[in-house]
C-alpha cells in the first residue's frame, strides 16, 4: 500500500501483566499537528486502538491514553491493566494524504509473580484472553481467518452484489442493528485497513461527501448508503460497511460490480444514412429541375417551330 514504515531498530517496551507500559514515537516537525493514532499489527482500520484529536491534549479510550506532545516532536501512549495479550507489535502512525507513516514498536508483557492462592485466578484470566487475542497476533490472517480469530461479526448471509457502469454511478445499501444507530459507520475497500478506508459518517442523518465517495446513516431505516460516482472498472470487488465499536467491529462484506461502458455504435450509421439521404434527395431534386426546364424550353421550342405560318388577309 505505499506505507512509509520507518526501518530502524524496533524499540521494544517491557510491562508488567496488571500494570502498564508507556510507548513513545517520535515524529518530524512536519507532522506537529497531523493525526496520530495507535494501532495493532497488521494496522486495519479495526486494528487501531486510539487516536488524538488535538495537539497537546489527551485522550482516554478504555485502557489506552494518547497524547501528541507538540514541543517533543513525540507521541506518547500509555496502556494499563497490561495483559499477556497485550505482547506483540504494534504501531505508532501519522494520518496524512497519501501514504500513512508508521513507526514500528514491540511490547513485551511479563507474567506477573503472583501468591498460589491466587494462581488459579490469575491463569484463567489469562486462558480468556489468550484464546481471541494472542491467535490474532500470530501472523496476518488472511480474511476468512481474521474473521473468527478478530471476532468479528461478520455476516454470513448472501454476499450482495451492487451493479454500475464505467463512468456512471451506483448507491451501496448495508443495514445494522438498532443498537448501532448513533455509531459511526464506514465503508472501506477489502482488507480493510485503516487506509483503505473510504469514508465515515460524521453524524446521524447527514450527508458526508469526500471525491467520489457520499455516505448516509438513515437512522429511521437503520441503514447505510454509500454513492460513488464516476465508476472505474478497477472499482469492481469486495468491501465492507462497517460499524465503528469498542471491542470487535462489525462488518458487512459486499461486492461491486462495474461493467465496461458500450460505444453506442448503431448511431453512427444512421447519423451517416441520414445526412447521405438528404444530400442525394438535394442533388435529385436540382437535376429533376434542371430536367424540367429543359423539357419546356424543348416543347416552346418546338411549338414555335411547328406553329403554321401567318398569312397576310387578301384584299
Amino acid at each position: 500500500m505505499g506505507l512509509a514504515a520507518q526501518k530502524k531498530t524496533v524499540a521494544v517496551f517491557t510491562g508488567t501483566e496488571g500494570g502498564s507500559v508507556e510507548i513513545n514515537c517520535s515524529y518530524k516537525d512536519s507532522y506537529i499537528y497531523s493525526k496520530h493514532y495507535f494501532c495493532r499489527d497488521p494496522c486495519r482500520y479495526f486494528d487501531v486502538l486510539i487516536e488524538t484529536q488535538k495537539a497537546d491534549i489527551v485522550v482516554s479510550k478504555g485502557r489506552y491514553s494518547i497524547l501528541n506532545t507538540v514541543n517533543a516532536q513525540s507521541v506518547s501512549v500509555t496502556i494499563k491493566n497490561l495483559r499477556l495479550t497485550d505482547s506483540g507489535v504494534y504501531y505508532c502512525g501519522v494520518d496524512k494524504r497519501g501514504s500513512d507513516i508508521f513507526t514500528k514498536v514491540e511490547i513485551s508483557v511479563r507474567k506477573a509473580q503472583v501468591n498460589l492462592s491466587t494462581t488459579p485466578q490469575t491463569t484463567g484470566s489469562t486462558e480468556t484472553f489468550s484464546t481471541t487475542n494472542e491467535l490474532s497476533t500470530t501472523a496476518k490472517p488472511t480474511w476468512s481467518s481474521a474473521h473468527i480469530l478478530m471476532g468479528l461479526a461478520v455476516q454470513t448471509k448472501t454476499v450482495p452484489v451492487f451493479t454500475g457502469t464505467e463512468g456512471g454511478s451506483v448507491e451501496i445499501y448495508c443495514r445494522y442493528r438498532d443498537s448501532y444507530q448513533y455509531s459511526k459507520q464506514y465503508f472501506c475497500r477489502a482488507p480493510c485497513r485503516y487506509s483503505d478506508v473510504l469514508i465515515e459518517t460524521q453524524k446521524a442523518d447527514i450527508v458526508v461527501s469526500k471525491g467520489r465517495y457520499s455516505i448516509l446513516n438513515t437512522v429511521t431505516a437503520l441503514s447505510v448508503s454509500v454513492t460513488i460516482k464516476n465508476l472505474r472498472l478497477t472499482d469492481s470487488g469486495v468491501y465492507y460497511c462497517g460499524v465503528d465499536q469498542w471491542g470487535s467491529d462489525t462488518l458487512t462484506e459486499v461486492q461491486i460490480s462495474v461493467k465496461k461502458a458500450e460505444a453506442n455504435l448503431s448511431s453512427t450509421p444512421q447519423t451517416t444514412g441520414s445526412t447521405g439521404s438528404k444530400a442525394e434527395l438535394e442533388v435529385f431534386g436540382v437535376l429533376f429541375g434542371v430536367v424540367c426546364a429543359n423539357m419546356v424550353f424543348l416543347l416552346l421550342f418546338l411549338y414555335k417551330t411547328s406553329a403554321p405560318p401567318s398569312c397576310s388577309p387578301v384584299i
